[in-house]
């Protein structure tokens, strides 16, 4: 079923669109999105209609993560290759913290886990040396520093969404690693050493609960797992040519990954998946081994997508496009893309049933 384009709304001239974020529902929220641009800047956006609601400023270098306190709407966070975490309340526009270390970290990615009492982030490589550093939510000074579990740029981070002692990352080395951080000790705290091999460009963990992990990588191959087992489920060395056969559909690249979130009673997994046009597929599986095409979104892009949100607690997909389109459809999620190569971006929203 190919979606229908509703709205389009200009972002910012000359302005790229990095990551995008969402509230959960259950966390009270009002309906807002929120962006991180190429000029280190945050703007929120309602929902309904993306009309800004206000922009937050701080970072001094390229933003690399974004995301919302898991139980208050009203506070978001961001990681940046300045060094620090931040977090700012949405009602005042006004920093909360900054999360630093003393020593002069990039961070390439972050999480707040699922119950808002921790941040984890993992930095950019210096040489063979890469960390994932740990912080109190009360605290801004670290509480641990993990140094020995990856060799290059940790490009994921990411908590378990029930479970807020599992940590999983992913890095450029190959590796996805799982953690109970029950123990700061990385000796003790590291579960499974799962290897992609292939650079990782997303990490997450799907299941009726939570129990499995995906990964794709750079070069376009995707593996998922037991998450505390560490027995592999599936393996496909070029999504491009599996669903080429499988589907019949033509993709230059995967998006992300998705799913129904705890309230499920499956392992369903949807992947969202690109053409350099544009164009947008989405897919769904079961086992990670077969794949059927449930819906196409054309008309609201003209060529790269390149992130994706997702809120799994309601019935509605958004996607907005990296600098500055965002496209909402009525799916299983919140969903939303952006286009990479637009230097001026156009805002699109959809509203329309989709039975994926």
């Amino acid at each position: 079923m190919e979606i229908p384009l509703a709205v389009r709304r200009a972002f910012d001239n000359d302005t790229y669109v990095l990551e995008v974020a969402m509230p959960l529902r259950e966390s009270g929220s009002t309906g807002v999105i929120a962006a991180a641009g190429s000029d280190n800047t945050v703007k929120v956006y309602s929902q309904d209609d993306l009309k800004l609601k206000t922009q937050l400023k701080g970072p001094t270098n390229t933003i690399t993560g974004l995301q919302f306190a898991p139980d208050n709407s009203n506070i978001i966070y961001s990681s940046s290759m300045d060094g620090l975490v931040w977090s700012w309340d949405v009602r005042s526009s006004k920093i909360v913290q900054r999360y630093g270390d003393q020593e002069t970290h990039k961070f390439c990615s972050f999480s707040v886990n699922c119950d808002g009492s921790m941040i984890a982030a993992g930095t950019e490589a210096v040489e063979t040396d890469s960390y994932i550093v740990f912080w109190d939510i009360r605290n801004t000074e670290p509480v641990a520093k993990f140094e020995d579990s990856h060799s290059d740029d940790i490009t994921q981070t990411q908590f378990h969404s029930l479970n807020h002692q599992l940590l999983s990352t992913g890095s450029m080395d190959g590796l996805v690693c799982i953690f109970d951080i029950s123990s700061m000790t990385e000796e003790d705290a590291i579960i499974s050493v799962l290897n992609s091999e292939s650079s990782v460009s997303k990490i997450g963990f799907f299941g009726s609960e939570h129990q499995f992990i995906f990964c794709m990588t750079h070069t376009e191959s995707f593996c998922s797992w037991n998450a505390t087992e560490g027995d592999l489920i599936a393996s496909h060395t070029d999504m491009r040519q599996q669903l080429k056969s499988q589907c019949n559909v033509d993709i230059n690249y995967l998006i992300d990954c998705f799913c129904g979130g705890a309230d499920r009673n499956d392992n369903s997994l949807s992947i969202a998946a690109g053409g350099h046009n544009g164009a947008i597929s989405l897919l769904s599986t079961d086992k990670c081994d077969k794949f059927q095409l449930t819906g196409k979104l054309a008309g609201g892009h003209s060529s790269t997508a390149r992130c994706i949100c997702t809120d799994p607690h309601v019935s509605i997909l958004q996607f907005p496009m990296l600098s500055a389109q965002y496209n909402v459809c009525s799916l299983s999620l919140h969903t939303v893309w952006y286009d990479s190569h637009w230097r001026r971006g156009w805002t699109c929203l959809r509203v329309v049933p989709c039975a994926c």
